[in-house]
Order: structure tokens, then C-alpha cells, then sequence
């Protein structure tokens, strides 16, 4: 990241090339927003518009990503933003319910991510965790697969292949997965070739262990044995 500079760019502030299912290229983009900046899109719908374009052109997944410390006041419920120790209403004012509106109307009506960060720093932090992650399929990432569930991707432009975590994984594939060279990857293989049939991959036989893709006699046979 050492080799990064500023440029002007058209659907945001960020962007980036990625990988989805199966080694899928897809392309994503973000747009850094200040409180202040945010504020003004309340109004003058540039935000939108720029959200439109990136649609048009294709992107796969948009980001909105804030940067500021504010809250809700207690009285009045204006946006306060913070001072040295203390707390003062933002100018102009502005309700708060107002920009949380804004905001979950884009991500739950929209497709944009949400995120926020409290400094520059921060910004530049998630920025670079999104495009580290984006640059291995959903399927080469090991943090969800102890509830991880295969999806074949869902058309559209804003979140392809959604819903990684849309069921929990069948009981012959948490199995599977405890047995010996089987693990997560081999273990959706086996689910497949028995059904789900917890009994039928119990009362397999050494041969039909290797029918299965990735599974030799030497792996068939610690499984039996493993089994019995």
C-alpha cells in the first residue's frame, strides 16, 4: 500500500478489483463521507446520483463509509459532535433520526454497506481490510465456515451470491468435517455424495468412501476405522 496515491475517481473515493465464487473477477467501490459532506447529501442528492452511476457501470458491491464522532443530543436530538471533552450541536442543525434515515434506507433499500470509522486513519484501516478480504473468494475464507453454508451466487449488480450464512450446515457435514483429512472443503463433498444421510455415511464401506472426489484409500480407511 506504500505505492498508493491520490486520483480522481469517478464512482467514489475508492476502488478496486476482486474475486468472487468460483474465481469470479468483480469490482467494487466506496465513497468516503464526512459528517458535514454527509449532511449536504441530505439534500442536494449528489450522493445518489453517484450511487446510480456505479450501478449503471457495473459494480458489484458499493460502500458508504463515514468518518467523524457525533451522537444524538439527549434534549433535543440534533447532532452533536465532539469538542476537546464535551459535546456541541453540529451547524447546521440537523436531526439525527434524519441521517440515520439516510443511511439505512441506502443500505437496506439500496444494497450499500455501511461502515464507519472515528479518524482518517481508521478510514484508511478498513479500506485496506475490505480489499485484503475481497481478494480471495468467499469460499477460500475460513473465519465463517464453523456456520458456513455454500450459495450459488443471485444475479444483480449489488451483493452477488449472497447469503453465505442462509441455513446451518447439515448435521452429515458437521460430521464429516471432525473425521480425519475430511475437513470443511472435502467435508461438502461427502455431503453431497451421501445426501445429508448421517446412517448412510455411517454404514459405508471402505470402497465407497473412495468414490468420492479427494478421498483415496488411505483416507478411506482411517475413516472407516474412525467410524467403527
Amino acid at each position: 500500500m506504500g505505492l498508493s496515491r491520490p486520483v480522481s475517481l469517478p464512482h467514489g473515493d475508492f476502488m478496486f478489483y476482486g474475486v468472487w465464487t468460483g474465481g469470479t473477477g468483480i469490482r467494487i467501490c466506496g465513497d468516503r463521507k464526512k459528517l458535514g459532506d454527509l449532511i449536504k447529501c441530505l439534500n442536494d442528492g449528489r450522493h445518489i446520483q453517484q450511487i446510480q452511476s456505479a450501478n449503471e457501470a457495473g459494480f458489484d458491491f458499493q460502500f458508504l463509509l463515514t468518518e467523524g464522532i457525533w451522537r444524538p443530543s439527549p434534549d433535543t436530538g440534533l447532532i452533536q459532535v465532539r469538542k476537546g471533552k464535551s459535546w456541541e450541536d453540529f451547524i447546521p442543525n440537523t436531526e439525527f433520526h434524519l441521517l440515520e434515515a439516510y443511511i439505512n434506507q441506502l443500505s437496506w433499500y439500496g444494497g450499500i454497506t455501511h461502515l464507519h470509522a472515528s479518524s482518517p486513519r481508521e478510514t484508511v484501516a478498513k479500506v485496506v481490510s475490505l480489499y485484503l478480504m475481497f481478494q480471495k473468494a468467499p469460499e477460500d475464507h475460513d473465519t465463517l465456515k464453523k456456520i458456513y453454508t455454500e450459495a450459488p451466487p443471485s444475479p444483480g449488480r449489488n451483493r452477488p451470491g449472497a447469503a453465505l450464512l442462509s441455513r446451518r450446515p447439515s448435521l452429515c457435514l458437521r460430521i464429516a468435517k471432525e473425521l480425519p483429512d475430511i475437513g470443511w472443503k472435502r467435508g461438502h463433498a461427502v455431503d453431497a455424495h451421501f445426501k445429508g444421510s448421517v446412517r448412510g455415511m455411517v454404514n459405508a464401506s471402505v470402497s465407497e468412501w473412495t468414490e468420492i472426489d479427494g478421498i483415496g484409500m488411505k483416507t478411506a480407511k482411517k475413516v472407516s476405522e474412525e467410524m467403527r
